[in-house]
């Protein structure tokens, strides 16, 4: 895939991931845009270190990297809740 065209693929898992995240946990500290936004930042980080860990060989690879994307994007939206929870005690 293009570079842009992925970069947005990863955005958009992130985002949806983060979203979903915060659905799951039944509540929200960033408020929805706020945790869309930290699940594109972690989809871009995640999908970014999977593609420099496994560099992309074919659409395979790719599925793994919106993948790594998602993770990424749950993954930020429950540290900064454990994060938030710990700064608040």
């Amino acid at each position: 895939m293009d570079l842009q065209i992925t970069t947005i693929v990863w955005l958009v898992a992130g985002g949806v991931a983060g979203w979903l995240a915060a659905k799951i946990l039944k509540r929200t500290l960033l408020g929805a845009i706020g945790d869309i936004a930290a699940g594109m930042l972690g989809g871009f980080v995640g999908a970014s270190l999977w593609t420099l860990w496994y560099p992309p060989a074919g659409a395979v690879d790719d599925v793994k990297a919106v993948a790594a994307a998602a993770a990424g994007g749950v993954a930020i939206v429950v540290v900064w809740r454990v994060v938030r929870a710990m700064w608040k005690r």
